[in-house]
């Protein structure tokens, strides 16, 4: 298993929320393919970071996921700026 980050600007509509609902929100995008077994979410002051878990033999696997679940969250209207 291996853990890969990244990092969205979150607005203070969505970090009020709680780390918990903003968890729920990225596992509502990550897709079976992903082998993710385990998501931590921190709300900052102006961004959210999340560590994913992934089920993976490498960290340029891990990467990758992190990078397409990041591009999935970003996509959301809620995320716009």
């Amino acid at each position: 298993m291996r853990m890969a980050t990244f990092a969205v600007h979150c607005p203070d509509r969505l970090r009020s929320a709680g780390e918990e609902v903003l968890r729920d929100l990225v596992w509502a995008h990550i897709r079976q393919q992903d082998r993710v077994e385990h998501v931590r979410v921190r709300a900052g002051p102006e961004h959210i970071s999340v560590a994913l878990f992934v089920l993976t033999k490498n960290q340029l696997d891990a990467d990758e996921v992190a990078r397409a679940v990041g591009h999935r969250i970003r996509a959301l209207p809620a995320f716009y700026r």
